[in-house]
């Protein structure tokens, strides 16, 4: 955990718009100097889930583990924001089409000549 004020102001401020959770997460834990194993630790949350978070293949982390995290690391109010709302943005960009169903145009490259879309 690291004490508010630790942080420099450059830490505070080096997140930036459009930045995936991943990225943050990984600026985050850094700043506060843990390892994965520690933050799994201090937070109850899997050094692998916290790996597959960093590394984008979790890119929907839920709100309940992101909070988890966000307490063992001690962020303050806007970096926790900042953090939430990358997060939120990641649900929304996925959320239109099922997990597992895709369509594609009659004139894509990968689907068969007159089919519409692929069964899902």
């Amino acid at each position: 955990m690291v004490p508010r004020g630790v942080r420099s102001t450059w830490q505070r401020h080096m997140v930036t718009d459009g930045e995936s959770v991943g990225a943050l997460l990984r600026a985050h834990r850094h700043a506060a100097k843990l390892t994965m194993e520690e933050l799994a630790e201090a937070s109850g949350v899997s050094a692998r889930a916290i790996s597959d978070m960093e590394r984008g293949h979790s890119r929907r982390p839920q709100r309940r583990t992101l909070k988890a995290i966000i307490d063992a690391l001690g962020l303050d109010p806007g970096d926790e924001r900042t953090l939430l709302n990358a997060a939120a943005a990641a649900r929304e960009i996925t959320a239109p089409g099922r997990r597992g169903t895709a369509s594609y145009p009659a004139t894509s490259p990968t689907s068969p000549a007159g089919r519409r879309s692929w069964p899902g």
